[in-house]
């Protein structure tokens, strides 16, 4: 069952899901949250009792640690 939330979102929130749209390759607001709340969940998973997580991207010398309680 889905649920209809309104939010009110500053401009640079609004660039945020424009831009992730364009990455995620999605058209809509809903499909952007879906696929960022998808990641939080998996962040949260993998962190474990240090709440930590490290992301690797292209540049794999140049890792990125993310405490989640920040």
């Amino acid at each position: 069952m889905s649920e209809t939330v309104t939010i009110q979102i500053p401009k640079i929130t609004r660039q945020t899901l424009d831009r992730l749209k364009a990455t995620f390759g999605v058209t809509t607001d809903e499909e952007v949250l879906s696929r960022a709340l998808g990641l939080a969940n998996t962040a949260v998973k993998i962190a474990g009792n240090a709440n930590t997580i490290t992301l690797t991207g292209q540049d794999a010398n140049a890792p990125v640690t993310i405490s989640l309680n920040e």
